[in-house]
């Protein structure tokens, strides 16, 4: 697999920009690849409320993390030297290292409280695994973070693979032996995390591990620790909110409509975000180290701008066609019983195409430091989100209603992320507008041309039409891009080190955004 990696990178462009969204697209594309061919496949083998039960209690392990490390690992890319960022290093592994105790504390003293959250005793001897999970996943992020800082985005794509080939292999084998128990589910997601962190591990002290036993000491890690303490101060209430958030959503739908529906709305989730993660996973790092690098973050714009609107021309139809589909595509790929799938999906295409036109630029008002502004637009989501599905599950008495209030708050705050990036950024404005505008003509044909071909024609051949229709739009966009072939003017930076920056944006956190298939 290795050398298949090797062999690719011979071929990527030059640029480097292009050249490391490439190599983390790559290993991308291979992983949500083989994720939803897996997530098609475990649907057979295991039952929505075994998806649900899982879901509900790895939220736990979620909602931990987001406090896991206090965050310093954001600080890891921004240090001035080697030296300096191994000290944050090891300050976000002990930190890592003792919430993860709280963790286990917390699971001894009062594993009844979780259990019943979870609302499945089955699981309560796997409440043990919260801690490891935790700690594997604050590891995670920290040994990423150091592969960016050292441009390593081959290795770095090469163990996103990994871990979803282990994690789904895992979780096939163990289904035949656990019946389709959710332990099966629980054990595939630790193995993962193992094997990753492991062959991280190794990856990143390479070269690096005499420098680590001279350079990082108690002192080193305090002075790390005033020096970034407005990561801990400013990105752990962010994303507490995020967490609390999304995760609270799965509590509350798993309290109120039970675990098959938490079941249901999470492989929803994973289905619709699989292209979104396809994206954000390849360009956000990319982006962050190319935008903290650069003198003025307006000079990203061009770029920026120009990449957006390939995504909004290739991606709009494809989720008209999918929303519109939604419950017969569920149905024909993952079972009748899993039909329900289509439904949230069709509720969650509005939010989830925008979350793709913004998505990749989650680091950006850290770069400015302007992340107060970011919290803002995150707590007013959060409480507009559990609001309107208070509203619809109590009014209208459905989960689907809850859902769809919350999707529409998820468009809001998508949209308002955007304008934000863009003013904050000195990003021309025209450029957004001029993306909305596509978006909205792209969208609003494509659903024309359905609603022309279900009205017209019987309802058996509508999904054939609509395929073919795809098609076609596609066939004259691959034709427009071979003819039209703009390059992207950037200078390449591969000899400068990775960031020049010695302070961390002026609130010293990032502006992350949570993903709600994560």
């Amino acid at each position: 697999m290795r050398g298949l990696f090797r062999g690719l990178s011979s071929c990527l462009p030059k640029s480097e920009l292009t050249r490391n969204a490439a190599l983390l697209g790559g290993g991308t594309v291979l992983s949500h690849g083989l994720q939803v061919l897996a997530t098609l496949f475990l649907a057979k083998l295991y039952a929505p409320n075994a998806f649900g039960e899982w879901a509900l209690l790895m939220s736990f392990a979620t909602v931990a993390s987001a406090v896991g490390g206090l965050r310093y690992e954001l600080a890891i890319v921004l240090a001035e030297d080697d030296a300096q960022a191994l000290s944050v290093f090891a300050l976000q592994t002990v930190c890592n290292s003792l919430l993860s105790g709280v963790v286990l504390a917390v699971v001894l003293l009062a594993p009844s409280a979780i259990w019943m959250a979870i609302g499945s005793q089955e699981l309560s001897p796997w409440l043990y695994v919260l801690p490891v999970v935790v700690f594997l996943t604050g590891m995670t992020q920290a040994v990423n973070y150091w592969l960016v800082r050292t441009k390593q985005f081959r290795w770095l794509a090469f163990y996103r693979l990994a871990q979803t080939a282990v994690c789904v292999g895992t979780q096939t084998l163990l289904a035949i032996l656990v019946q389709g128990s959710p332990s099966g589910l629980v054990l595939g997601s630790v193995a993962g995390l193992l094997v990753v962190v492991g062959m991280l591990w190794v990856q990143a002290s390479l070269g690096y591990g005499r420098l680590l036993q001279q350079t990082v000491t108690k002192r080193s890690m305090w002075q790390s620790a005033r020096k970034y303490r407005n990561f801990p101060k400013y990105t752990v209430p962010y994303g507490l909110v995020g967490v609390l958030r999304e995760r609270g959503l799965i509590f509350l739908l798993g309290i109120f409509a039970g675990t098959s529906v938490v079941g249901l709305y999470t492989q929803a989730l994973r289905l619709v975000h699989s292209p979104i993660n396809l994206v954000a996973n390849s360009l956000n790092l990319v982006l962050y180290r190319r935008a903290v690098a650069e003198p003025d973050v307006a000079n990203v714009a061009p770029v920026v701008s120009r990449i957006t609107m390939k995504m909004a021309l290739l991606a709009a139809p494809a989720f008209v066609f999918f929303a519109w589909f939604a419950r017969d595509i569920a149905s024909l790929l993952m079972g009748d019983r899993w039909a329900d799938v289509g439904l949230y999906g069709a509720l969650w295409a509005a939010p989830a195409y925008v979350y793709l036109l913004g998505g990749w630029m989650d680091r950006m008002l850290d770069v400015v430091g302007r992340q107060r502004v970011a919290m803002v637009i995150e707590v007013c989501y959060s409480i507009l989100a559990l609001a309107g599905f208070a509203i619809g599950f109590w009014c209208f008495g459905s989960a689907a209603a809850g859902i769809a209030l919350v999707a529409v708050a998820a468009v809001l705050y998508q949209f308002s992320w955007l304008v934000a990036v863009y003013y904050l950024c000195r990003f021309p404005f025209t450029d957004l507008a001029r993306i909305g505008l596509h978006s909205l003509l792209l969208a609003s044909g494509a659903g024309l041309f359905l609603w022309a071909s279900s009205t017209l024609l019987a309802p058996s051949f509508t999904p054939w039409v609509g395929a073919a229709g795809l098609g076609v739009y596609y066939t004259v966009m691959l034709i427009l891009t071979r003819t039209r072939q703009p390059a992207i003017d950037e200078p390449d930076n591969s000899g400068d080190p990775i960031l020049s920056l010695s302070q961390p944006s002026a609130d010293g956190w990032s502006g992350e955004r949570l993903n709600p298939a994560a």
